[in-house]
């Protein structure tokens, strides 16, 4: 595991001394042993933050057992059963500053072309967000955010979370994001040095009449729309 290294002001070495400025009447802080204390604690926190990290830049704990068994359970939720575009987890993210990359479920429903080479209206990618909004309730899902923009081309989304059961490997409870815009669903998996909910799932669900996507009248947006990332910490 990596953590964040902490560096000081212009590359200045902390050291457990007590200094003397050279202007007259004027002295630098002591660094005292709760001082250390603190800041030792704080390099312990940055580093717990990222559940997990170790030292000298070593590349971040690999996938386990945990996170295939997440993505097995993820796969048998009845709206993300048919995707067929997976990613597992890994942490060969090809950058310097990516902890890991969680994994990822993506379906596509398709929607009939009704000429050649035409893009889907608004109306047919309206239709298909409410399907796939109505399967996500039916299924659990925990609907927080849905807009409906009206930029040209229109697009409409929703996030919704759902909390998984534990796998029979460990790992615990865990809460799985998905976004839904226009025909297309995304689903993310917290990798397992992930919190539970990494991505801060918002408590505020949004009920069926307050969502422009599932019923015609309701304001064009409603709840609160977070980031559902697939990238992992970033790290110094």
């Amino acid at each position: 595991m990596r953590g964040d290294r902490v560096r000081h002001p212009r590359g200045a070495r902390a050291t457990g001394t007590t200094s003397t400025s050279t202007t007259p009447g004027r002295r630098t802080a002591r660094r005292t042993a709760p001082a250390r204390a603190v800041a030792t604690a704080a390099l312990v926190a940055a580093c717990a933050g990222l559940a997990g990290c170790q030292d000298d830049g070593a590349d971040t704990e690999p996938p386990d057992v945990v996170d295939t068994a997440r993505l097995a359970v993820v796969r048998t939720d009845p709206l993300l059963a048919g995707a067929r575009n997976v990613t597992a987890a890994t942490n060969e993210t090809g950058s310097s500053n990516t902890a890991y990359m969680r994994a990822q479920l993506v379906l596509e429903r398709p929607i009939p072309q009704t000429a050649p080479d035409t893009p889907p209206t608004d109306a047919q990618k309206l239709a298909a967000a409410r399907a796939l909004t109505a399967a996500a309730r039916a299924g659990g899902w925990r609907i927080t955010s849905v807009d409906c923009s009206d930029a040209t081309p229109r697009t409409f989304a929703v996030q919704a979370f759902r909390r998984m059961p534990p796998p029979t490997t460990g790992g615990g409870p865990f809460t799985v994001g998905m976004r839904i815009e226009n025909q297309r669903v995304t689903a993310i998996v917290p990798y397992h040095l992930d919190a539970p909910d990494p991505f801060g799932a918002p408590r505020e669900s949004v009920p069926s009449a307050a969502s422009c996507v599932e019923t015609p009248g309701a304001l064009p947006d409603a709840g609160k729309a977070v980031v559902i990332g697939r990238s992992g910490p970033t790290i110094a």
